[in-house]
């Protein structure tokens, strides 16, 4: 049951950060992704009633019987509802193509994460919400950035160019800020550094936040190398800028691992 609950929790975290991401992406103008939007908020809908009925499981000991499920809705309630709408408003803006439900699906279920979780165990303050909630946002439009910047052959040199240096000047700021939340987030979560440094769940924050300083860098290695190696030898760059995107797809991966595994296997002190 615990293994169930880790992979239906790394599914969901895909899932909704992707979905974050893509909308991010819509509301700049990038319009390629209308279908995977509405596949990915119908997924996200049905992976979070999947992990009601996990935890419902866990608790009860049996997958049919939902005489506990009280206990379970209670405390995901808000969480649940947040992250329905903000499905629900995804999936119109991919069918109607419209920027402000795209807007509006990524605040809400990037809000969403924030109603539930380790923050709220230490008394849902509104600092750590907003952070939370602003570092989602921030976090799903770096977690598309493979996808939404993959050199595919059906775009040119100067496409591509134009893409990596509209993401680049988004980054710049914002992808700063993500670590600095989860930086702040890991040291309040944990209660001290060392329980950061000296417990489960504190490493798996530490180790986090190392695969976050290693995307960083491959960042500013695609900003100031790979942009450049494009302009000059657009095939060299285009190989470049591959590898450097699968490099951040296993970083990403690990970053989601560790998350998932720090709130399904433990907690903090």
């Amino acid at each position: 049951m615990t293994i169930a609950l880790l992979l239906s929790k790394l599914a969901f975290y895909l899932a909704a950060l992707g979905l974050v991401g893509l909308s991010a992406a819509s509301v700049r103008g990038d319009d390629r992704w209308r279908k995977l939007i509405a596949g990915l908020g119908g997924l996200t809908l049905v992976l979070v009633g999947v992990r009601l009925a996990l935890q419902n499981a866990q608790l009860s000991g049996d997958v049919f019987d939902f005489g506990m499920f009280q206990w379970v809705w209670a405390p995901n309630k808000w969480h649940v509802l947040a992250i329905s709408a903000g499905s629900m408003f995804a999936i119109l803006a991919g069918f109607f193509a419209t920027k402000w439900l795209s807007l509006l699906s990524a605040i809400v279920i990037s809000l969403g994460f924030a109603l539930t979780g380790h923050v709220q165990g230490r008394g849902g303050e509104l600092l750590p919400l907003m952070a939370v909630g602003v570092h989602i946002l921030i976090a799903g439009f770096w977690l598309v950035a493979p996808l939404v910047l993959w050199p595919v052959r059906s775009c040119g040199p100067p496409d591509i160019i134009d893409r990596m240096e509209r993401f680049s000047n988004w980054a710049l700021w914002s992808v700063p800020f993500l670590f600095v939340t989860g930086l702040w987030l890991a040291f309040y979560l944990a209660g001290s550094a060392s329980q950061l440094v000296g417990t489960f769940y504190g490493r798996l924050l530490v180790l986090k936040l190392a695969l976050a300083v290693l995307a960083l860098g491959i960042g500013a290695a695609n900003k100031v190398f790979v942009t450049q190696k494009l302009k000059a030898e657009p095939e060299v760059g285009r190989r470049w800028l591959r590898y450097a995107l699968m490099c951040d797809v296993a970083l990403f991966t690990g970053i989601l691992l560790a998350i998932s595994s720090a709130t399904t296997l433990t907690g903090p002190e």
